[in-house]
């Protein structure tokens, strides 16, 4: 009887320990699984940058910094509205990993930041628009800088046509005297919800209507931006207000108005 019992525990052991040695072995095959997901980059091909000279600005603070195969490798910790130089961009688009998303896509950049090249995801990097860009003084005669600024995401429309994606450029004011950014807030009477949702004034450059700058000039506190949006028939003209004094944290929009005929 004795013998028998320990047999049995025995038996048990064994079973026991055989179960034990499944689960680690499954354990580590999960492991590994994961790690392979994680750094596998041979999905996306060989990864080819292509010269794209420009300045830009980082707007948010803290992105995600990117290796030569688009592996993710640390931070980069930025306060947020810096200037850096744009030195290359991907030849092609890429979703971030968890997304699949077209309208988040984005080119990989190049920049240079704190005098070392590094890769950020285009989403977070701006390229200043230079033809768009207007300089004036304040009442106490410090200068600024008015200009666009666009990101490298999907805009409204690639190579296959519409994409029915958001496309704008946020407005950026630089005071040239202080050195420092700031953005205007999006106006207070503005109807376009998705891009309210920024809280930051752009300009819109969708398969309904495209925006510039026309113009801009200072009324004691106030600086007018004028605006014209040119839809796919007519178009129309508004300015854009706002204060040195509320630091460019309101706006509205004022003066609108439609025309049929391309002006």
């Amino acid at each position: 009887m004795k013998i028998q019992i320990t047999f049995i525990i025995l038996l048990f052991f064994i079973s026991c320990k055989k179960d034990d040695t499944e689960k680690s072995i499954q354990n580590l095959e999960n492991q590994s699984q994961n790690l392979i997901k994680s750094t596998d980059t041979s999905k996306i091909g060989k990864v080819v940058f292509e010269k794209h000279p420009a300045f830009g600005i980082i707007i948010y603070q803290n992105h995600s910094l990117f290796d030569e195969n688009l592996n993710e490798i640390g931070q980069i910790y930025s306060k947020g509205f810096e200037k850096v130089h744009i030195v290359e961009r991907t030849k092609m688009m890429y979703n971030l990993k968890n997304s699949s998303e077209d309208c988040e896509k984005a080119y990989f950049i190049k920049i240079k930041y704190n005098n070392q090249e590094c890769i950020i995801f285009g989403k977070e990097v701006f390229e200043i628009n230079t033809e768009q860009l207007f300089s004036f003084k304040n009442l106490d005669g410090e200068k600024f800088s008015l200009f666009p600024v666009t990101n490298f995401e999907m805009g409204a429309s690639d190579e296959n046509g519409l994409t029915g994606c958001d496309d704008y450029s946020i407005l950026i004011i630089e005071n040239k005297t202080r050195q420092n950014f700031a953005s205007i807030r999006y106006p207070i009477n503005g109807t376009n919800r998705n891009i309210q949702k920024l809280e930051k004034a752009v300009l819109i450059h969708d398969e309904g209507s495209d925006e510039i700058i026309q113009n801009v000039s200072i009324k004691n506190d106030t600086l007018v931006i004028g605006i014209k949006a040119i839809y796919q028939e007519g178009g129309s003209s508004y300015n854009l207000k706002t204060t040195f004094k509320d630091n460019f944290s309101k706006s509205i929009i004022t003066d609108k108005i439609n025309f049929e005929e391309e002006e």
